[in-house]
């Protein structure tokens, strides 16, 4: 949280859909969109949340890459 800087936004984004970062790929939702309110109120589906949130930091990219190896 303290490395995403003075953007409110993606600390916010972050505490609010972590869980979708740790939600197993045959879980996330492909098929149905819904408003979501940290992201301008777009409709997004899951799997462009978490998009968006990996594309915030690199090192969120390389550390949920490297727990998917873990998982599996």
């Amino acid at each position: 949280m303290k490395q995403s800087g003075k953007d409110p936004h993606n600390s916010k984004a972050l505490k609010h859909y972590w869980k979708l970062l740790l939600r197993d790929s045959d879980k996330v939702n492909y098929l149905h969109h819904s408003k979501r309110n940290n992201f301008k109120n777009a409709q997004l589906y899951d799997q462009d949340v978490v998009n968006r949130l990996l594309a915030m930091s690199d090192k969120l990219k390389k550390f949920t890459g490297t727990i998917i190896l873990f998982l599996f």
